[in-house]
């Protein structure tokens, strides 16, 4: 074993000697903050390259901006490092571990840099004196009565402007939205006969009331889906004025006759019998059913019209 060790020890003392590195800095002197560049050239004989530091090889000295590796000669392997300066007086850059990778690694470390501290801070200037002493000047107790009364003034103005500002005027009162029942002119109609079938008008012998209520609610769905003014209109005239909607000859004979009776037992004084006065409302309804698809399109258009939203 020891006849091996001896035959080792001048290999692997050549081959250590083989590897060498140098380095430098760009600067002398360096300031708190300062940016170098610290500069390292390996002769890697026997190796391929060599692998930077950590970025944490300079402690708290120096912190790791940037680095790069220069162009060099066979065998030569230059790097250049872009560091920051924290230091705050002379000191000593460490030594910081190269490794060379080959068939094998080698650690190879490089020497401490000692470092200069160069400080912006000059010495303290002499103390600047007064060239003449100073004199106390006579107080002018009138400038600040002055001022007092101006700004007594200026508060009594402001007080009488906030006593006689106007009242604000009320918010103007929100008017609540409309059901939606209101806003489809045929679901409108259906309600109101059907508060005529169940309010009893024509049990109770109210005709009147009744046919009112049903010629009311049929005029006010034909100006609401057709646009005629059918509720400030006689019949006549309303019968002039159907010819230019959209209704079929059958709903506009229907709506007339219906529209007569009423006046008949509104004006005239007709008493119906309570058969005829059903018959009456059923025809109304059969109305109301025959005109959900006629006037579909016309009923859709309304409600986008008045759709409170």
């Amino acid at each position: 074993m020891k006849r091996l060790l001896l035959f080792l020890l001048p290999i692997l003392a050549t081959d250590l000697a083989a590897q060498s590195i140098h380095v430098g800095l760009s600067a002398d002197s360096l300031e708190a903050g300062q940016r170098f560049e610290y500069r390292v050239r390996v002769d890697k004989a026997g190796y391929e390259h060599v692998l930077p530091p950590d970025t944490s090889a300079w402690g708290d000295l120096a912190e790791l901006i940037s680095w790069k590796r220069v162009e060099s000669g066979t065998g030569i392997d230059s790097l250049v490092f872009t560091l920051q300066f924290f230091g705050t007086a002379d000191t000593t850059l460490p030594a910081v571990a190269f490794r060379l990778i080959g068939t094998d690694t080698l650690l190879l470390p490089a020497p401490e840099l000692p470092v200069a501290f160069k400080t912006l801070v000059t010495a303290p200037e002499a103390e600047l004196q007064p060239l003449k002493p100073l004199y106390a000047f006579a107080r002018r107790w009138w400038v600040w009565i002055l001022t007092a009364l101006l700004l007594a003034t200026a508060l009594w103005w402001l007080y009488r402007r906030w006593k006689n500002r106007p009242e604000p005027e009320p918010p103007a009162p929100v008017e609540p939205p409309k059901p939606d029942w209101m806003r489809d002119p045929l679901i409108e109609l259906r309600m109101a006969l059907q508060n005529v079938r169940t309010a009893g008008y024509f049990e109770d012998g109210r005709f009147k009331e009744g046919y009112a209520e049903t010629g009311d609610a049929l005029r006010r769905y034909v100006e609401k889906v057709h646009g005629i003014p059918a509720l400030e209109s006689t019949t006549s005239e309303l019968k002039r004025d159907l010819k230019r909607t959209a209704l079929d000859e059958h709903r506009t004979r229907t709506l007339l006759e219906l529209l007569e009776s009423a006046d008949l037992v509104k004006f005239a004084k007709a008493v119906p019998t309570r058969e005829a006065a059903e018959s009456m409302l059923e025809t109304a309804q059969k109305f109301a059913d025959t005109s959900r698809y006629a006037d579909e399109p016309l009923i859709i258009a309304y409600k986008n019209r008045h759709d409170p939203v």
